[in-house]
């Protein structure tokens, strides 16, 4: 499953095109009819960019069809819309430079009567909350995935989208593979679609449009039977099969587009993912693909009302299969529902599973090992059962002294003095039903609730041992254990120094001794402002003289009041030996 993203930003200087049932030219025709006719000229030249990334450096997750996806829609230009140029970047040509770079080469042979079409199928990124978020495009050299990373080798959606609004082509159409959010859209009117001229006002007109592959939260699918993202897979039929052109007349409109890509790609997903549309200015235009094909397509035969015969074909279910690799002995359950027993080094598949998020189980005397698994109909979801998590040892509980106000679950720790601790100071962290993971070289491990808590598909920091992120993505947490003779004053003056280097508005807002699991720790709550976005940083600090340690959760801080409360039981579920 790809972790990109997928939108379509279209902006250029269009007019509407109505969807006449009445028209019988094909798109092609009609222009070369006011070509021949009346000098009219759609466009001068034709420019596309289209960039492709599976392989990244500095350990990020590779992709499957990026760079499927990219060559298939180079050749779709070239082939059916009669490109003149198209600029192909792959894999390390990816580079913030090289894009940035190309871009400005093209734009310095551009006129105003050109088309540019620029596309991007890679990792893609989105920080902030739903009124306040910015996406970055994750180039070929980005460090990771954390925000100071992308902020230097990412491009933002905001610097993107300016550079291509100053092109001088009159039409510019923007199509990046991710289900994002971020974009600022107005409502607005359309031309009205009662001219046939509408060819001469589509070409004075200016349009600010965009079509994204899923909601903000989505990922966008991929399959081996595809070979494509769904939504790359889609937009292909739509233009090459003509499948979006509803009114048969040789030209797609981005509203024919979007008609057609959202119920086919939300079928095809089964509804783990849905494009979306908006326009992102007040103008009134429409984006167009001027179809090239001259011939006619073949005529329907539509029976009056009343003659209609419905024929009801054999009813089916809409299931996906699950396949199961697996490499543990135990009971296999799906939503909680035993299926079978399973052996190391077998493969068991199980159709007819209702399609969407399933929770998957394997169990036995020793631990359990579960995924969440996202069915999709008529395909074949596999997973590899091997990582199985010990269940936790019994831990004798006593009365709880002092709670704290975060809703941190108290129980008696033996290193913990029977002192009259202030309110809050003391939190021992529960260990019943916790995951437990344990650090490969300092002596400290995490007891952490996998329910609220996942490792995130991406590397949020090169530099940390563990990383931690929530189902939505929405709140994060990592752990960054060094050697060095730090006291914890140092440790935290250190944290505030590496945050003003990429932060702006850096406040310490909290910071008091903590006893956490028996271990003084100094707790830390941190605001700063990335590009705008306001975020805060909440962690616990300790350090022995030898090494230090810092476990830290951050978020949004409109997300904050909302994710205080876990991500305070996440920082205080570390341990150290």
């Amino acid at each position: 499953m790809k972790n990109f993203f997928l939108l379509i930003l279209i902006i250029g200087f269009t007019g509407n095109i109505s969807c006449f049932s009445q028209k019988t030219q094909r798109g092609f025709k009609v222009v070369k009819e006011l070509e021949d006719n009346e000098g009219f000229k759609a466009y001068n030249k034709k420019y596309a960019m289209v960039i492709g990334i599976d392989s990244y450096e500095n350990g990020i997750q590779p992709l499957s069809y990026a760079v499927a996806d990219a060559k298939a829609i180079k050749s779709m230009f070239e082939d059916n819309l009669g490109f003149d140029e198209v600029i192909m970047l792959e894999n390390s040509q990816g580079s913030r430079r090289e894009i940035l770079r190309n871009i400005s080469l093209l734009r310095s042979k551009m006129v105003e009567e050109d088309q540019f079409f620029f596309y991007f199928a890679g990792h893609g990124i989105s920080y902030g909350d739903a009124n306040s978020e910015i996406g970055f495009l994750v180039t070929h050299n980005a460090s990771g995935f954390s925000r100071e990373d992308i902020e230097i080798d990412g491009i933002s959606m905001t610097d993107l989208r300016e550079r291509l609004v100053k092109l001088p082509a009159k039409h510019v159409l923007l199509a990046i593979d991710a289900c994002y959010g971020g974009y600022a859209a107005v409502t607005s009117r359309s031309l009205p679609d009662e001219t046939l001229n509408y060819l001469k006002i589509i070409s004075k007109s200016r349009s600010r449009q965009i079509i994204t592959a899923g909601k903000r939260g989505q990922e966008v699918q991929e399959s081996p039977e595809w070979g494509h993202s769904a939504f790359t897979y889609k937009l292909l039929d739509a233009i090459n099969k003509e499948l979006a052109d509803g009114d048969r007349n040789g030209i797609i409109t981005a509203t024919e587009l979007y008609s057609y890509l959202s119920p086919s790609v939300t079928t095809l997903t089964s509804g783990f993912q849905t494009p979306q549309y908006a326009r992102l200015t007040g103008d009134e235009g429409e984006f167009i693909f001027i179809l090239e094909s001259e011939e006619e397509p073949m005529p329907v035969e539509v029976k009056p009302e009343n003659n209609v015969v419905v024929e009801v074909g054999e009813v089916k279910s809409l299931t996906g299969t699950l396949e199961i690799t697996s490499y543990i002995d135990g009971k296999l359950y799906v939503d909680g529902e035993f299926l079978t027993d399973v052996k190391n080094g077998t493969m068991v598949p199980i159709s007819g599973i209702k399609p969407g998020k399933r929770n998957v189980s394997i169990q036995n005397d020793d631990g359990e090992w579960k995924k969440l698994a996202y069915v999709i109909t008529n395909q074949t979801t596999q997973l590899i059962a091997q990582d199985i998590v010990p269940k936790p040892k019994p831990v004798v509980t006593a009365k709880v002294t002092n709670e704290p106000s975060e809703n941190v679950v108290l129980v008696n720790n033996t290193n913990t003095k029977e002192n009259n601790y202030p309110e809050g100071y003391a939190i021992n962290v529960n260990k019943e039903g916790k995951y437990h993971k344990i650090s490969s070289k300092y002596n400290f491990s995490v007891w952490f609730d996998n329910i609220h808590w996942t490792v995130p598909k991406y590397n949020l920091s090169n530099s940390a041992e563990m990383q931690f992120a929530t189902y939505n993505d929405e709140a994060w947490g990592m752990v960054i254990a060094e050697d060095g003779e730090f006291n914890t004053e140092s440790l935290k003056d250190a944290v505030i120094e590496n945050a003003k280097k990429v932060c702006k508005k850096v406040k310490l807002v909290k910071s008091e001794k903590k006893l956490i699991n028996g271990k003084e720790m100094l707790q830390i709550e941190v605001h700063a402002d990335i590009s705008g976005i306001a975020f805060v940083y909440f962690g616990n600090l300790y350090t022995n003289g030898k090494y230090a340690v810092q476990f830290l959760s951050y978020t949004s801080k409109a997300s904050f009041p909302k994710y205080k409360s876990v991500m305070n039981e996440l920082i205080s579920g570390i341990e150290i030996e």
